[in-house]
């Protein structure tokens, strides 16, 4: 009885203990909305850090992910999004077909008002982004490399771009040499992106380490991850107007490198 009266009492002072702590010392206001951020862990095919630990690779995209937190954006992994949870759910370089149901509880995520990006490039050797991609009307388009200056909405850096993929659908909001190569979509009460850059994202392409003090270069590069992640998260616009103008055509028979 001794022993019986005592668990009673330990437990009974502790929840009063808690009471009066969350009354003497409640948490603070809320600043700003809480915003999830999931990576997928399923298709994807980006290599993403172990331990914190920024491999610098090509095929990984750890300052990407690291990158997000920036924004005041909460980061994780998941294998599928939770309608409940997050706000954007993120597809790298999608490189195997997804197992059944995978595409439907996407579609049924965005249509409830989740957003979704999907980024590949042509460095993706085993792509399988339209497997993703077709609930939604959008394609991605792999053939020839598209490389040059990249063009995007309205007072966003122009940055220079290698090995991207055309995306087909939706209404463009990035253009390379006049072809589209970022598009979304509206889809029920949430947004799809599809971009063809993803490699101009990849720790190879931003800096090799998250250490790294960036250049003007480089901050437009981190400028776009940035603004991009922003829009689909708060509804911004993404139209970027008309393609810009192709390079006039040479007469036949002339050479590019000659008068």
């Amino acid at each position: 009885m001794l022993l019986a009266a005592a668990i009673l009492g330990h437990a009974g002072a502790a929840v009063a203990v808690r009471e009066h702590h969350r009354h003497a010392m409640p948490l603070p206001p809320s600043v700003r909305p809480y915003v999830s951020v999931a990576l997928d862990l399923t298709v994807s095919d980006a290599v993403l850090p172990k331990g914190g630990f920024i491999s610098g690779r090509d095929d990984a995209y750890g300052i990407f992910e690291r990158w997000i937190l920036r924004l005041g954006y909460f980061e994780r992994r998941a294998s599928r999004p939770d309608p409940a949870r997050d706000d954007l759910f993120v597809v790298i370089n999608p490189g195997s077909l997804p197992p059944k149901g995978y595409a439907d509880g996407l579609a049924d995520y965005v249509r409830a008002g989740g957003r979704l990006l999907v980024l590949d490039s042509q460095t993706s050797a085993k792509s399988a982004a339209d497997s993703v991609l077709w609930p939604f009307g959008l394609a991605i388009t792999r053939v020839g490399g598209l490389a040059g200056t990249m063009s995007g909405p309205p007072g966003w850096p122009i940055v220079s771009v290698q090995n991207c993929s055309a995306v087909t659908g939706g209404t463009p909001f990035a253009y390379v040499q006049g072809r589209p190569v970022g598009a979304t979509v509206k889809f029920g009460k949430g947004t799809v992106a599809a971009v063809g850059f993803s490699s101009r994202f990849s720790d190879l392409q931003m800096g090799v380490t998250g250490n790294l003090v960036p250049d003007a270069a480089m901050r437009d590069v981190y400028e776009w991850e940035y603004r991009l992640l922003q829009a689909l998260v708060e509804d911004q616009s993404l139209a970027a107007g008309p393609p810009p103008a192709a390079p006039a055509a040479q007469p036949p028979g002339a050479s590019p490198l000659r008068p």
